[in-house]
């Protein structure tokens, strides 16, 4: 399914691309970053409306203790242009205000997000920032990637990250839908595979359920169709992948990075102390035939 119509991947045959074609060509066409969009819109009500609830409940509570009520709306301090730290306010608030911005990336994820942090922040006067990274534990070895290529950025002050747990991936990748309902199963095993399997079985029933919750019906459908399609394309070559790997930084307890200012400092290699010596006894040689000369 193609992340937007900017970022449309390069098929890898013929019969690909007369796929890929119908797929974006179609008046139904929708993208992975506007059913993202639309998701996390909807997330957020969802998530407002159990504050809202949980309210009086906190209210009638603070009232009987004596307790002072917060402020209700949040502040903004530390402005660079738009960008601003939220300060205080309820959760609420804090979720209303909270800006996710969904990305299509091109090329390499690195130089991508490299970029756009030149792009939005460092050339807009933010000059350092703090960066957190939430991957799933299938990919917690590409948080360590991470960590690695950004701490030796200038503009990085600290990193940071979330791995969240997948439990009965996995499983539910392997056995499919079985008997059970998508009630029974946990939304943190759900994946890719297994949307895909629902889509490849034609269960169109439990797939609506799994979305019901945060797109209309018509996305919904138009989502399914499109997988449909993109499945019938050549699959990328499988390879034995570990579904629980290690993350030295995030297992381990190393995390966050504090990077120290003027970002990581490069190491003085053999190589580049030989080349020196070198230069150094040339630059003797050059300076004594040139007093002898005298």
């Amino acid at each position: 399914m193609p992340c937007s119509a900017d970022t449309i991947p390069k098929p890898k045959n013929k019969a690909d691309g007369i796929v890929m074609d119908s797929i974006t060509s179609s008046p139904d066409a929708i993208y992975k970053s506007q059913i993202l969009e639309e998701m996390i819109a909807a997330y957020k009500r969802e998530l407002m409306a159990q504050e809202e609830a949980a309210a009086p409940v906190a209210s009638a509570t603070a009232v009987e203790l004596e307790i002072p009520a917060g402020p209700e709306e949040p502040n903004k301090k530390g402005c660079f242009g738009d960008n601003c730290t939220i300060v205080g306010g309820n959760r609420r608030s804090q979720i209303e205000n909270l800006n996710v911005i969904v990305l299509c990336s091109t090329g390499s994820p690195f130089s991508f997000i490299n970029s756009v942090i030149r792009r939005d922040f460092i050339d807009k006067g933010v000059p350092k920032i703090n960066m957190f990274f939430i991957v799933g534990r299938d990919r917690a070895d590409f948080l360590d990637t991470i960590v690695d290529t950004f701490k030796k950025y200038d503009y990085v002050s600290s990193i940071d990250g979330l791995i969240l747990g997948r439990e009965g991936m996995t499983a539910l990748k392997a056995s499919g839908l079985g008997d059970r309902s998508i009630a029974d199963i946990d939304p943190s095993a759900y994946s890719a595979s297994f949307i895909r399997g629902l889509v490849k079985n034609e269960q169109r029933d439990p797939f609506n359920e799994v979305y019901g919750k945060y797109l209309p019906a018509e996305d919904i459908q138009k989502m399914f169709n499109t997988i449909q399609k993109g499945i019938t394309m050549k699959p990328p070559a499988s390879k034995e992948e570990d579904e629980n790997p290690e993350s030295r930084y995030f297992d381990r307890g190393l995390l966050p990075i504090i990077v120290p200012s003027g970002g990581r400092k490069k190491r003085s290699t053999r190589k580049n102390n030989r080349r020196y010596k070198k230069s150094k006894k040339q630059s003797k040689k050059m300076y004594k035939k040139s007093k002898s000369r005298r």
